[in-house]
């Protein structure tokens, strides 16, 4: 991560699956590299919270959304969306003046 980046999580370890977990970085390393490359973004803040039933991650970022000045395109991370969706989860993506957002909830599966 880059300097200045911050990962929010709790201090004891989540009981997620293999194939989950997996899935879940793979979320967070594509947050990462949209940001950076498309969004042009110098601050990347993670929050993870374990609900009793499901994950919550929420992506935080300085960066333009991956918008070109002047662009009408909508913000929205495809492959992200993808991969939520394939977890039966919910991904709700906003960007704006102050940076991107992507609030993800998946489901837990256990261990």
């Amino acid at each position: 991560m880059a300097r200045g980046d911050k990962v929010y999580a709790p201090p004891e370890p989540l009981d997620v699956g293999l194939s989950q977990i997996h899935e879940l970085r793979q979320i967070a390393r594509e947050a990462v590299a949209n940001a950076a490359r498309h969004g042009f973004a110098s601050r990347i803040v993670f929050t993870v919270d374990p609900a009793p039933t499901a994950f919550h991650l929420d992506i935080v970022d300085n960066g333009n959304g991956g918008r070109v000045t002047g662009s009408s395109h909508p913000f929205k991370p495809r492959s992200i969306a993808e991969r939520v969706a394939a977890l039966g989860g919910k991904l709700d993506a906003r960007c704006g003046p102050a940076g991107a957002r992507l609030y993800i909830t998946v489901p837990r599966l256990s261990a």
